[in-house]
């Protein structure tokens, strides 16, 4: 069946990770030391690194052509953010976007998705907003984004940008810029 509607998890979109790391290293701290795991010395210090982590994510650089390309072969477009946060809030503007989306792009944020927890049940939930069946409909994101999308009833591509391997027979691309040929847009 063609792709006629397709859900990116935001987080395919947002260097969230590099943020993190970035933000720790502004604070002096290295996210892969065991100190990373008490709390933040200093008053405010939780703050601080949030206001970090806002000033230094960006969206990684296939996130834009991966979207003009599948919104000019006419694909319905929805971004799924899954929690309330300032940070994806921030992401989202620096790639053109804002929480509610724009007029080319759906965004389905924990509002527009309440009542829904399980991956699967966000999933239908996105079809249902995009107008989309769910055998037209692709999602792209993390593992267990996929697992639900699959148990939904939809296609899934997972995006693995760090090479875990984790999910054997599911389509899987290393970046958005794999995307189009995945779905077979080219």
């Amino acid at each position: 069946m063609r792709t006629r509607g397709v859900v990116l998890a935001v987080e395919a979109l947002l260097d969230v990770p590099g943020a993190t790391a970035r933000a720790m290293s502004i604070e002096g701290r290295s996210a892969g030391h065991p100190r990373y795991e008490r709390p933040l010395p200093g008053e405010g210090a939780v703050e601080r690194l949030g206001a970090a982590r806002a000033g230094v994510i960006q969206p990684y650089a296939d996130a834009p052509p991966a979207l003009d390309h599948l919104l000019a072969a006419g694909i319905r477009v929805a971004l799924l953010v899954r929690r309330e946060d300032p940070v994806l809030r921030r992401g989202l503007e620096r790639l053109g976007l804002d929480e509610r989306g724009d007029h080319r792009v759906l965004a389905l944020g924990p509002d527009d998705l309440a009542g829904s927890a399980a991956a699967s049940d966000l999933c239908r939930a996105a079809c249902a907003a995009l107008g989309t069946l769910p055998a037209e409909t692709v999602v792209v994101g993390d593992a267990p984004l996929v697992q639900g999308a699959l148990h939904a009833g939809l296609r899934a591509v997972w995006i693995d940008r760090a090479d875990r391997r984790e999910l054997e027979d599911v389509p899987t691309i290393p970046s958005l810029d794999s995307l189009p040929t995945a779905l077979a847009l080219d």
